[in-house]
């Protein structure tokens, strides 16, 4: 099942790179940072009740944080980032299942996706990861909708280190082809820092980072 656990740890080095402003100067709207562990189980989490893999620093974020355990989620990659990107259910966006390569479908352009609307006031939206919610047409891509930055992977089960599935390269930046090489979490997270640092020190960042892999 998926579970939207914070997976803040893979950030902590560069983190220090979104800038510092006085006391009196805070920026009104915050940095957001919002991190989808593919393929976590709720219990796989020490506070969570999880005993066979340790997790301390996920467990010291929790803590520190708020802990939600009650919640709607789906089994599946595509609706539960449907729900994810619209606030809605699945079923309201069409989104049932998981959204194939190249299937002619996907996230319906009506739905008015959370980068859109964070764009609209005044965020630098980002998303560095698995999109999975269509492709087939450049309009349903990530950065037709709502996102500045692009880069990871459009589909899902890609191989982690040659990021080909049947022999298709799906990797990309700001949607088109890139043939970075390297294991597909490390990118991930290595081009997460680099958004960081480079933000627009005139505006709030918001960063979606959903990992390949838990």
């Amino acid at each position: 099942m998926k579970s939207f656990i914070t997976r803040l740890l893979s950030l902590l080095p560069c983190l220090s790179g979104l800038p510092a402003r006085a006391a009196d100067a805070a920026p009104a709207k915050p940095n957001i940072i919002y991190i989808l562990a593919d393929d976590m189980g709720y219990a796989d989490a020490g506070f969570n009740g999880g005993k066979d893999i340790k997790t301390p620093n996920l467990d010291l974020l929790a803590r520190g944080g708020a802990n939600l355990k009650s919640f709607y989620v789906q089994p599946v990659c595509s609706p539960t980032r449907s729900a994810l990107m619209t606030g809605r259910y699945p079923s309201s966006t069409g989104i049932y299942s998981v959204v194939r390569p190249h299937a002619p479908w996907g996230l319906k352009l009506e739905e008015q996706t959370l980068p859109q609307v964070l764009r609209s006031a005044g965020y630098e939206t980002a998303i560095s990861g698995k999109w999975h919610l269509g492709e087939f047409e450049p309009t349903y891509r990530p950065t037709q909708r709502g996102f500045d930055h692009q880069y990871g992977l459009w589909f899902g089960a890609i191989d982690y280190y040659t990021h080909l599935r049947e022999g298709v390269l799906d990797w990309h930046r700001n949607d088109q082809p890139c043939k970075d090489e390297g294991y597909s979490t490390h990118l991930i997270a290595k081009e997460a820092c680099r958004i960081i640092r480079e933000k627009n020190p005139d505006k709030p960042l918001f960063l979606y980072l959903p990992f390949n892999a838990v």
